[in-house]
């Protein structure tokens, strides 16, 4: 499975995470998947996608899938994906939220 995100955001932003699952032999598959977003402070965000479904865990085509997360407040979030079924694997990765000054 493998992961990336984007540089650091500002508040209220939306990230997209992207994933991919493969066969121990590097082929795409389909897989029932979840996604935990923490953030810095607040409540922890978990969605569940079954192999074909859609929003808001998108499966954008075979293996591949995608999760939009709007930040909530300045800080280091961290995000964790895993995937259950006949393949199960996961992977945990983390992206920066800066802080909103007013401007004078």
């Amino acid at each position: 499975m493998s992961v990336y995100t984007t540089a650091a955001k500002s508040v209220g932003d939306r990230v997209r995470l992207a994933f991919t699952v493969r066969t121990t032999a590097g082929v795409l598959t389909d897989s029932d998947c979840t996604v935990i977003v923490q953030p810095p402070v607040g409540a922890v965000t978990v969605e569940k996608s079954t192999t074909l479904s859609s929003f808001p865990l998108e499966r954008v085509s075979q293996g591949q899938y995608r999760y939009d997360f709007t930040t909530t407040g300045p800080g280091d979030y961290q995000f964790h994906f895993r995937s259950t079924g006949i393949i199960v694997s996961s992977t945990d990765g983390r992206f920066a939220v800066r802080p909103t000054f007013a401007s004078t």
